[in-house]
């Protein structure tokens, strides 16, 4: 868990909305303060003489009506969503990788049940045919036991594949 935690895309995403959020939050600050311009001008004109010049400007709103501190708190609510949807997907990694684990350990046990089944079968189907051969069992019952052991067979096959799949989705 920890590991997705750190690496998977969809959290990386996650953080980087809430960092533009607050790069957000910042810009909307910033519009509420006063603003400081600087110019400065050099010329020559056609007789040879120089002139220059310097300005500074200080601009600020003076009445807004309120609307930039509602941008203000536009960011701020947008920063705090941004957190909690970094929260959920955070919650829902971790639960699909808790999933993926319990899936993985379903499939290793479902292998280790076949594993049995196949024992079991072979043994079953090996008794089958000596119990044919000495008359006590028909043909049928020895395809039956027969059949048993290629489900169990398949039955293992599929496990495998059910592990496989558990194992990329983890």
């Amino acid at each position: 868990k920890a590991v997705a935690v750190r690496t998977h895309p969809d959290i990386r995403e996650a953080q980087q909305n809430v960092t533009v959020a607050e790069i957000n939050i910042e810009r909307a600050r910033a519009g509420l303060k006063p603003k400081l311009n600087a110019s400065s001008r050099i010329s020559v004109d056609d007789d040879g003489e120089d002139s220059y010049s310097v300005g500074l400007t200080l601009s600020g709103t003076l009445y807004s009506g309120g609307a930039l501190s509602s941008l203000l708190r536009q960011a701020q609510a947008r920063r705090d969503a941004a957190r909690a949807g970094l929260h959920t997907v955070r919650h829902g990694v971790e639960q699909n990788v808790g999933n993926a684990w319990a899936n993985l350990a379903v499939a290793v046990a479902s292998i280790q049940a076949s594993d049995l089944q196949i024992t079991a079968a072979r043994v079953a189907f090996l008794g089958a045919q000596e119990e044919a051969r000495l008359g006590a069992r028909t043909t049928l019952d020895v395809l039956t036991q027969q059949q048993e052991l290629l489900d169990a067979q398949a039955a293992l096959i599929s496990s495998n594949t059910d592990r496989y799949v558990a194992t990329y989705t983890l």
